[in-house]
Order: C-alpha cells, then structure tokens, then sequence
C-alpha cells in the first residue's frame, strides 16, 4: 500500500518500506504536489500495471492504474491534513486491531466501550463484538453478539442481561476485511429493581426542598426521607409513608444554619427498603429582620412579619407622626425563625385610631429596626 500524507505543507509516502519525499523524486523523478482546492497527484513507486483503489481520508472516492513504470496520477481535492492512501484492488490485508481502551457500566442495563481509532486510512470503521462467553478464555470462538458502529472510538451497548459481559473490537477496512480481535474486557452489569436514579437538595427560607426520580421494575408503596445532623441519629421526617407519586418533600422543620444530611427511601411492596445515596445540604443562617406590612395601606387590620436569629424578647410597638406611643402589639419571648403578628388598628385601650401614618418598631435585644404603614378609612 502507498500512503501519502499532506502536513504543514509537505508530503510523505510508505510503500513496503519508508522512505523521505527527497528520496522518492530522486529515484523516480517525481514533484511534490501543490496544496490547493485542486491539484494532481503523483503518486511513484507502485507496482506497474496494477489497478489500484483511491482513498483520501479513509474513504474510497476512486479507482485507478499505475503505468508500466510504476507511476500514477490523479486529480483530488487536498489540504493541509489531507490523507491519501492507495491500495491494490482486491489486495488488502485485513488491518490491524486497535487498543481497547475502557470498558464501564453507564445507565441501568448499559456499557460504555471506549477504544483507540486507527490511523490506517484503510480503516472505514470497527465492530463491537460481546456476549456471556468469553473468546480470550476459549469458552466460545466468536461472540454471540456483534455491533457495527462506523468510524467512532466508543458506542453504548444497551439492555444487557444482569451479571458478565465480554468485550472485544475489531477493526473493518474499505474491503469489509476484519482485523483479529482486539484485547477483551468485561463488565459486570448489576440490574436493580428499584433504583433512585436522582436525588437533590436545596435549601430555601420555608425549608429544604428535597426531589427526586426513581426507575422502578416492582411496586413502590411510597417514601421515606431520612434526616441527620452532626451528633444527632438519623430519623424519619415525614409522619406518615409519602405517597408511590410523590417527587418531591419540602422538611419544614429544619433549622437555620445547620448542615444536614438526608437519605431517601423507596419502600417496595415487601417492606424492604432501596435507599439513595446521602446528600448534605446547610440550611442558611437566620438574620433580624422586620418586613413591611400586608397590606399597605390598611383599614384596618394588616399583618406584620419579622425574623429573630436566636430566641430573645420581642418588642413590637406601633407610634405616631409625633413619636407617641400608640399601641404594643407584641411584648413577649419569642423562639428563633419568623413570626407574624397583627395589628387591627386600635391603640392600647381599644380605642379605633384615625386614618394617617404610623411607624411600627420592633425591638430584640440589642438591635431595633422600624418602618412605616398608612391606614385609610
């Protein structure tokens, strides 16, 4: 076979033997080709009289004859990395197998074969070769399926049965030649009938909101989520089974600013248990804040929402345009988190105040904050 590769502007060729692109014009007088859009290509050292196939990239484009002094011609497009190779017709040799590189397990049922893809420009593409039996170990001489998957270096081999798999890839040239087998692998495929193939966390102000996504070839009676934090024992969030529907839980009765870890459970019919894999997740810190009333302008209850960062005594007043003191909405010891309260517009004797503006000002230890309401009548 003769091969002629273009690179970084110059051009070299294998035919039996190496040899230098000075060597070849020395010995039989023959120019190196112009790199361009189109261009004519000598090809010298080839058997004389003899057709030859034409392949540019690995893809046969066309036949030709060397002449009786073992020269040809012909006319290609070519570029920087252009591959040429020519090759007498009905004359190849099968190509040599390549290096199986990987073999691994992917989705439910599935492997990944992964190998090194030929330079031969001979070579148009291989063939996954797999079974239960082993060919490296004799126990059968071919394998029981095959895949032909074109010029690729992996492809995904699916519903496979649960336990070992043996692999092995050859090579396929322009002449449908096959190499011998390369290297064999195997792979262990491990079917499970309940499998939580998601699991995810997030924290948010109500809570972590926990979802998920099962792949499931038996019946799930439902759910469990399981919780722990540093130094605690895991235990059960949710009260009751979560429905065999359920995708999502939200734990509302997470603390602020601790890490927690959660596992879900996926109860199948016979009580067992299939469990994810842990996820952590950490809740963020509570900050003081006071947040404006709903509704604003009022008449004449509203609402009025604040957060404490640890459990202190709250003091939530209502003032006047003039800075009097109008009511006392709230004046009590208060847990960590939010809390809402209202204020139905009456001052501290029950009285109905006027329409106008008023401040609201909560006070918790040593921080206070304020903000303003309008009540129309």
């Amino acid at each position: 076979m003769l091969r002629i590769a273009y690179a970084s502007g110059s051009f070299g060729f294998r035919y039996s033997r190496f040899a230098s692109v000075a060597l070849a014009a020395a010995l039989f007088g023959c120019p190196r080709p112009a790199l361009g859009v189109a261009t004519t290509v000598l090809a010298c050292g080839t058997t004389p009289a003899t057709s030859y196939d034409i392949i540019r990239n690995g893809v046969p484009i066309a036949t030709g004859a060397s002449t009786a002094l073992g020269t040809m011609a012909f006319a290609m497009d070519v570029s920087t990395g252009t591959l040429v190779a020519i090759a007498p017709i009905g004359d190849l040799a099968p190509p040599a197998p390549p290096l199986f590189a990987s073999l691994e397990t992917s989705d439910p049922g599935c492997a990944t074969a992964s190998w090194l893809q030929s330079g031969d420009p001979t070579v148009i593409g291989y063939v996954v070769g797999y079974g239960r039996q082993s060919v490296a170990d004799g126990e059968t001489t071919n394998y029981e399926n095959t895949m032909e998957v074109g010029a690729t270096g992996s492809t995904d081999v699916c519903f496979l049965a649960q336990g070992r798999h043996y692999f092995a890839v050859r090579a396929k040239n322009i002449g449908g030649l096959l190499s011998v087998y390369s290297a064999e692998r195997s792979v262990d495929i491990i079917i499970v009938s309940v499998l939580i193939t998601r699991f995810d966390a997030r924290a948010d102000n109500d809570g972590v909101h926990l979802s998920w996504r099962v792949e499931a070839d038996e019946i799930v009676r439902g759910y469990r989520v399981y919780r722990s934090a540093a130094g605690d024992i895991q235990r059960v969030v949710n009260d009751r089974l979560l429905s065999s529907n359920a995708t999502s839980f939200v734990d509302a009765s997470a603390q602020p600013g601790v890490s927690y870890t959660y596992v879900l459970a996926a109860v199948k019919d016979d009580g067992e248990e299939a469990r994810s894999i842990p996820i952590v997740v950490t809740t963020t810190p509570l900050s003081f804040n006071l947040e404006p009333n709903v509704p604003n302008p009022f008449n004449p209850t509203t609402r009025i929402g604040f957060t404490l960062p640890e459990a202190e005594r709250a003091i939530l007043r209502v003032y006047d345009v003039r800075g009097a003191r109008v009511a006392t909405v709230l004046d009590s010891r208060m847990r960590a988190g939010r809390h809402d309260v209202e204020w139905t517009g009456v001052d501290d004797a029950g009285t109905p105040v006027a329409s106008g503006t008023y401040f609201y000002r909560l006070a918790a230890g040593k921080k206070t904050v304020s903000r303003k309401m309008v009540l129309v009548k």
